[in-house]
């Protein structure tokens, strides 16, 4: 397995070899709707099932979080890259800004891809989990809201965007 970090921490990447999809959505086409937004729930859930274990405050869920990070994940495997900054050049900040969700006091994003495992949401919450940068945002207290974006290419390369929110 490879493991790629930006320069700032909040990148990650993983490859490992080729795989069966199993979970959740093992029976459904996975680049349907239904099945990328089971995923994305299977990652927040267990996001949150993280954070309570350590006696923090479950984050609470936002559609409108979720195009943010939607949006970037598709984006990613649209145009195949990996970066905080999309290919408009725009940060999180600022896609949310122009997505209208322009209310927030801090935000911050997590992201992840990767091919060939059998369990992605599992791998890319265990990855961000052993990342420093990525466990501090996850475990951060200042967080309220949040939501995880996926889309996947027809290779089986799995985007994660994660954006957390705090609102003014």
């Amino acid at each position: 397995m490879a493991l790629r970090l930006d320069a700032g921490g909040g990148a990650l990447s993983a490859a490992a070899a080729p795989a069966g999809i199993t979970g959740a959505a093992a029976s459904a086409d996975m680049s349907s709707a239904a099945a990328v937004l089971e995923l994305e729930k299977d990652a927040f859930q267990l996001l949150n099932v993280l954070r309570a274990e350590k006696g923090l405050h479950a984050l609470k869920w936002n559609n409108d979080i979720a195009k943010v990070a939607r949006l970037h994940s598709q984006n990613m495997a649209s145009y195949k890259f990996f970066s905080h900054k999309g290919v408009d050049g725009l940060m999180v900040d600022a896609r949310a800004d122009k997505l209208g969700l322009s209310s927030w006091r801090a935000i911050g994003e997590n992201i992840a891809y990767m091919r060939g495992f059998q369990n992605p949401v599992e791998t890319a919450v265990e990855k961000w989990m052993l990342s420093t940068s990525h466990r501090q945002n996850v475990l951060n207290t200042q967080w309220i809201e949040s939501a995880v974006g996926v889309a996947i290419t027809g290779d089986g390369t799995y985007y994660f965007t994660q954006v957390f929110l705090t609102r003014k």
